[in-house]
């Protein structure tokens, strides 16, 4: 078993020499990788808070005289609210000290490139 592992390995490794990959970030500096990943992380906060919301609603409706599910969906809710309002500080900062800080609420959320 390790000889195949070994020789798995080092297939791996010569064959790796003679692949060639893009760049999937196309990010050119260290602030335009932090962007990209702000914008990412904002992206999943934007469409994890409706979900999370949801959810906690859901949780709140199907729990009648059952209070640690109400206490559950109530923190489910702060939590998503923390956490989208965290995300979208930390983008602020980022742009601001990236050098590309926007007012727009378009600008600020659907850049030109949006993950590319």
């Amino acid at each position: 078993m390790k000889t195949v592992l070994v020789i798995l390995i080092f297939f791996s490794f010569a064959f790796s020499v003679y692949a060639q990959a893009d760049n999937p970030i196309n990010a050119r500096s260290f602030p335009e990788l932090l962007l990209w990943i702000a914008r990412v992380f904002l992206w999943a906060s934007v469409f994890g808070l409706p979900i999370g919301i949801i959810s906690a609603g859901v949780l709140y409706l199907t729990a009648p005289g059952n209070p640690n599910n109400i206490v559950l969906a109530k923190k489910i809710i702060l939590y998503c609210a923390v956490f989208f309002g965290t995300m979208m500080i930390i983008k602020l900062l980022i742009s601001a000290f990236a050098g590309g800080l926007t007012f727009t609420a378009t600008a600020f959320l659907c850049p030109k490139n949006i993950l590319f």
